[in-house]
């Protein structure tokens, strides 16, 4: 027997008693497009390990670990959400039903940018609490949530709010 419903109605491949809707017992699905892509779902043969895989199984774009890591063009995960592309990885948030998004990009050479596509502010935090934003107009803020300037530093106290230190030793200068 290859496939059993059962009278509950659940469906058992390669079981004869399933124990939900779908079972599939040593296998996997395939989705296939006909002379297009094909997609294998399942569990990776002598692993915990939840995958998607092309058709030749040469390539696994998305894998979820016996840990709990995802990955994302990897299938050796090794941190709960790790994304790898050839070249570039590129992450973008984006709020449904705006146009506002934000994305996080590592080049091929290693630089890291991130930008935020509208008139928006980018906004750095510790200890849940804002220390700098970079408004709409590209005013940088440190201690000031509307900067009014390229750079606008702001500090509660009188203490030196900038401190200049040469790499020789020979001293700081407080401003």
């Amino acid at each position: 027997e290859r496939m059993r419903i059962d009278s509950s109605g659940n469906v058992g491949i390669g079981t004869s008693s399933p124990s939900e809707k779908v079972q599939i017992n040593d296998g996997r699905l395939r989705f296939l497009e006909s002379g297009q892509r094909q997609y294998n779902i399942g569990i990776a043969t002598g692993t915990p390990d939840f995958q998607i895989y092309d058709a030749t199984f040469s390539y696994a774009p998305f894998t979820l670990d016996g840990s709990g890591n995802v990955g994302i063009g990897t299938s050796s995960p090794t941190s709960k959400l790790q994304l790898n592309e050839g070249s570039a990885t590129d992450v973008t948030f984006t709020q449904s039903n705006t146009v506002a998004s934000t994305s996080l990009t590592q080049s091929a050479n290693g630089s890291f940018y991130m930008y935020n596509y509208g008139a928006y502010n980018l906004i750095f935090g510790t200890n849940a609490t804002e220390r700098m934003r970079i408004d709409n107009n590209g005013n940088v803020g440190i201690g000031e949530s509307s900067p009014s300037g390229l750079l606008h530093l702001k500090k509660a106290s009188d203490t030196a709010d900038i401190i200049l230190e040469s790499s020789g030793g020979s001293g700081k200068e407080y401003l």
